[in-house]
């Protein structure tokens, strides 16, 4: 329980800080299915899915934000995963992560839009007894990193079709570890097209490099579906939300997808040098208030239904692939675009 009110606490800090200082510290990310430009009476973005991390930006906030101007989007966001058992090995583990972050975005012309966004985020594990994953210790690792910066473009031919792309470099590390051989980059582009004014499609591809392994290549299939005044489909990379809004105050949701973490771990540590990739798929339902223009709060709860840990080598050599049993999670996260 002290992991939970850390998360909390960093939450609520990390977003009063950035705001105030106007610097970068965030990690959000989601599909890149897009819309079309807002109009300037169209209302601040709802706030959207704080933990899935996918090899591209989810620029959709601050794109999307009060009028095509100038928009800035800081947020702050903390998950607790409970004791999960590992499968097939002795112990458990829990997580607690939390992030805050910046996302600026600005016209270029009358078609082009340019989004920035640096995020961050500490993981904090608590393993159990878990003595299967690197020999002689029950504790493999402890707190892990991840720093993000991504560019994007948003380009607009016309009323139907529209283009985005950029590239973006991430840095994951446990404290201890070279820096140097803890970078990766990779790079995104979709195509969409807007059906109605309710219906859009987009069609694209994700591609990161991983430590110490092949390339992630991400085919994406983007949706985005009103369906009638309160209702919203839309995925988000590889996944999917749907979207209720009972009044202006209030929404409901609920959501499935995967997530994707790269480590490079401590030089001197049980495993020297050596890599971790984090894979997981969470589902979750929560509900999202809205107290004031452009901020928003969202309190969800779920399940990680799948996690596997692909652990290598500092020479890229396979060395285990722990996966752990189902485990609940609590979430909060916070969102002001303005």
């Amino acid at each position: 329980m002290q992991r939970l009110a850390l998360i909390v606490a960093s939450t609520s800090l990390g977003l009063s800080a950035h705001a105030d200082a106007r610097t970068f510290s965030s990690d959000d990310f989601a599909d890149l299915s897009f819309r079309q430009p807002v109009e300037p009476t169209e209302p601040a973005p709802a706030l959207r899915e704080e933990e899935a991390r996918l090899p591209f930006a989810n620029v959709r906030d601050a794109a999307e934000g009060p009028g095509r101007g100038v928009s800035v989007t800081v947020r702050g966001f903390g998950r607790y995963t409970f004791d999960a058992d590992l499968d097939d090995a002795q112990g458990s583990v829990s997580i607690a992560r939390t992030r805050a972050g910046v996302t600026i975005a600005a016209p270029i012309g009358e078609k082009f839009r340019l989004v920035t966004d640096f995020s961050g985020e500490a993981s904090f594990w608590d393993f159990d007894g878990a003595t299967g994953i690197l020999p002689g210790t029950d504790d493999p690792w402890d707190d892990l990193y991840n720093l993000d910066l991504r560019v994007t473009g948003i380009y607009q031919f016309d009323d139907n079709w529209s283009l985005i792309g950029g590239g973006f470099v991430g840095l994951g590390w446990e404290p201890g570890a070279d820096l140097g051989e803890a970078v990766t980059g990779g790079g995104f582009g979709s195509v969409g097209y807007r059906f109605s004014d309710n219906l859009t499609l987009s069609f694209g591809v994700a591609a990161s490099s991983r430590l110490e392994d092949d390339a992630r290549v991400i085919p994406i299939v983007g949706v985005r579906w009103q369906v009638n005044d309160q209702v919203l489909v839309e995925s988000r990379g590889p996944g999917l939300r749907v979207r209720v809004d009972p009044n202006d105050d209030w929404a409901f949701f609920f959501q499935g997808g995967a997530e994707f973490r790269n480590y490079r771990l401590d030089e001197d540590g049980p495993l020297p040098d050596g890599v971790v990739d984090d894979v997981r798929i969470p589902i979750e339902a929560g509900v999202i208030w809205s107290p004031a223009g452009g901020l928003e709060l969202e309190l969800s709860g779920g399940a990680i239904v799948y996690q596997e840990f692909d652990i290598k080598t500092g020479s890229g050599r396979d060395f285990s692939e722990p996966e752990t049993d189902p485990a609940g999670f609590i979430s909060l996260a916070l969102r002001w675009t303005f």
